[in-house]
């Protein structure tokens, strides 16, 4: 096997003809052009909307079902302050305060009989709620 020649008094080999038939064939620089060239970005609200749903159903599967339980069951006052945040199979309910009176009322409401409430009225187990 012959090694190549390196150093100044080596010979360049040109491109392979293959490289050099772009420029016999116009067609050929126009599509690479075309290819290579930055695609117009989408301004239609489909993308927004397809994002949007996405966060819904991926959200309304974390909570199953236990945002319509949660707001018909709590006191008013405190169920427009809280929110479902999920539920786990292993049956933990994380519940969102917007701050830490409303949290420590759930507490004391869900220490006083709300919790049974809570679990009767739902088809899936409750084990424990979390408080946040």
């Amino acid at each position: 096997m012959k090694k190549e020649a390196r150093g100044p008094g080596a010979v360049i080999k040109p491109y392979p003809s293959c490289m050099s038939g772009a420029d016999s064939d116009p067609r050929l620089l126009d599509r690479l052009r075309a290819w290579r060239a930055p695609s117009a970005p989408d301004r239609s609200i489909e993308s927004d909307i397809t994002r949007l749903v996405r966060q819904i159903e991926t959200r309304t599967k974390a909570v199953g079902g236990f945002d319509e339980l949660w707001a018909t069951s709590l006191p008013q006052r405190l169920a427009a302050k809280s929110r479902v945040i999920r539920w786990t199979k292993a049956g933990d309910l994380h519940i969102g305060a917007d701050d830490a009176p409303t949290r420590y009322a759930i507490d004391a409401w869900l220490r006083s009989g709300g919790l049974e409430k809570l679990r009767g009225a739902s088809s899936r187990g409750i084990r424990a709620i979390n408080l946040k």
